[in-house]
Parts: structure tokens; C-alpha cells; sequence
């Protein structure tokens, strides 16, 4: 008789996958945690995306699953260029509202202010 050693990770009270190793079984939980949370954060603007819950959680599956991608893209990755989006010395300052707005598509401005 053998004995083999499993690690599930548990949903909700169900058993969702089962993994060989402790370290693939804490990654698929960590996955899962940061896809439940892209969720809610994808929730707030259904309205503004016009998708459905379905679609919704898809997106969230698919960030969640290229994490790494998505910590390099803002900024964990590589270190930003010196100096990136400040303005020339001299310049006027914007109010931190309208540069936070400039960079906001126009459909999501509308909706959110």
C-alpha cells in the first residue's frame, strides 16, 4: 500500500484542486485570493465596462493569472524612467484632480464624476 501526500485547496467548503506540493497548492490559494479581489474591485464598475457578472469574473481569472505580467506593467518589474510624467521645470502645476483625469478615458470620467 502507498501513501501519498495531497494538498487541496478549499473554497467555500469545496474542494477546488489538489496539488502535489504545499508550494503549488499556497500559489493556486494566492491566485484565487487576488481574483476574488479583482472581482469585487471590477463590480464597482459594471456599469462602466458593460459586462456581466460572468464576464466579469473572467476578466478577474485572467489577471489574476498573469500577476507577475501585471506587477511589471505597473511597476514592480523594472523601475520607472526618471523624470517620467513630471512636467518641465518651470511648467504650471495641475490640480492633482485634472491630472488624474487626463489620463482616464472620457467614457470613465463621465461616469465617475
Amino acid at each position: 500500500m502507498a501513501v501519498e501526500m495531497r494538498y487541496a485547496v478549499v473554497r467555500d467548503g469545496k474542494e477546488c484542486a489538489v496539488f502535489a506540493s504545499r508550494e503549488e497548492a499556497d500559489a493556486h490559494d494566492a491566485m484565487l485570493e487576488r481574483a476574488e479581489a479583482l472581482f469585487e474591485l471590477l463590480e464597482e464598475s459594471r456599469e462602466v465596462l458593460g459586462l456581466d457578472e460572468g464576464q466579469i469574473e473572467q476578466v478577474a481569472n485572467l489577471l489574476a493569472h498573469k500577476a507577475e505580467e501585471m506587477q511589471a506593467i505597473f511597476g514592480k518589474g523594472k523601475p520607472a524612467k526618471r523624470g517620467a510624467g513630471r512636467p518641465p521645470k518651470g511648467a504650471p502645476e495641475e490640480e492633482p484632480e485634472a491630472a488624474t483625469n487626463a489620463a482616464v478615458p472620457r467614457k470613465l470620467q463621465i461616469a465617475s464624476g
